[in-house]
């Protein structure tokens, strides 16, 4: 067994040793008020490499306050990686647009993309902006 977080260890290196297999992945069922979401944004919908991918936990209190957000992107970086300023900055805040308007701005002290054939940084970084203000669309409340 071994966390999420520690599995990916570099551009398309994990820590699986030769001949290993993932046999199974165990995912805590979400609480009341917690929200999963999970996006790709790539040329083609089906069968295509993603050039930024978002995976989402949101928890919010009875009055929508964060109070434990999970931002993790794939395409930012050498390996799948959380926004954990981002994160930080959104945990006990309200799930207001102000707010996710202020945490875009604070995501790109997170990463540092490069720029390849699927995308430029620039790109990366307005494409994971987005993701979280899609995110909020998604789940707001009012």
């Amino acid at each position: 067994q071994i966390p999420a977080a520690d599995f990916f260890t570099g551009y398309r290196r994990t820590a699986l040793a030769g001949g290993e297999l993932i046999k199974r992945v165990l995912i805590p069922p979400p609480q009341d008020r917690t929200v999963l979401r999970a996006y790709k944004v790539s040329r083609r919908r089906d069968l295509d490499i993603a050039m930024v991918s978002g995976g989402f936990r949101l928890e919010l209190d009875d009055r929508a306050f964060v109070t434990r957000a999970v931002l993790a992107y794939g395409g930012m970086a050498d390996r799948p990686s959380r926004a954990k300023r981002t994160e930080l900055f959104l945990t006990g805040k309200p799930w207001i647009r102000s707010t996710v308007e202020q945490a875009m701005v604070i995501m790109d002290s997170d990463f540092s993309p490069i720029s390849d054939v699927r995308g430029s940084a620039g790109f990366r970084r307005a494409a994971a902006r987005n993701l979280l203000l899609k995110l909020w669309d998604e789940t707001r409340t009012a």
